[in-house]
């Protein structure tokens, strides 16, 4: 069973891979300039009102810097029993390779101009949207994680999972910090990391259970 749902991961990690893939390649030919500007100011909010003051305020919740100790305190917390301590490291390791490849993207993929809020910034690089990856990977790798060691409902724990991905970046789109499409690519790659380390925990899950025979 195990090694069933393993392939099931790799093969949705692959398809939101593609995924990332095309609204790349959209976003660097610009071809989703026309989609961006049209649907931007509908998802911002208006400016100097108090919700837009409390969209500034909540921000940090998602970035890496506070997502990436949270899941490496709830992956340890997992790994306390030594039958779970591929649970707690897929935990750990989905928010840390989304950071670090989040952090490669900035440098490596071709930008967008910068939304309303960044002009500042000019050559600040908002492809893809690090609070839709880094969020999205490690929520979702610690729902489903959870979920399959008995330690969370999955009927909770996944939409909570999910809201919490596509709030994260919400909040940027509402202070005009990112655009759309930097959102659709933050949310494909965190789904690909995240079902690649669940792939992978699925995997080494089948061999212990293996062993353990």
């Amino acid at each position: 069973m195990t090694e069933v749902l393993a392939r099931r991961m790799a093969g949705v990690s692959a398809i939101a891979t593609a995924s990332f893939a095309t609204v790349a390649w959209a976003t660097a030919t610009r071809a989703s300039a026309s989609f961006d500007r049209a649907l931007a100011p509908r998802l911002s909010l208006r400016p100097r009102s108090r919700r837009r003051r409390v969209a500034e305020r909540l921000a940090p919740i998602g970035k890496w810097y506070s997502i990436v100790p949270a899941a490496a305190v709830t992956g340890a917390l997992v790994a306390r029993s030594a039958e779970r301590r591929t649970a707690g490291a897929a935990i750990v390791a989905s928010s840390i390779v989304s950071t670090l490849l989040s952090m490669a993207f900035d440098h490596i993929l071709p930008q967008p101009p910068v939304p309303e809020n960044h002009r500042h910034e000019p050559r600040k690089a908002v492809f893809p949207s690090g609070h839709a990856m880094v969020g999205t990977s490690a929520s979702l790798t610690a729902a489903y994680v959870l979920s399959r060691e008995g330690l969370a409902n999955p009927f909770g724990a996944v939409p909570a999972a999910v809201a919490f991905s596509l709030a994260n970046p919400a909040l940027k789109l509402a202070v005009r910090k990112h655009w759309p499409t930097d959102v659709l690519g933050g949310l494909s790659a965190g789904v690909a990391v995240a079902a690649a380390c669940c792939a992978v925990y699925e995997h080494v899950r089948d061999s212990d259970d293996r062993l353990r025979r």
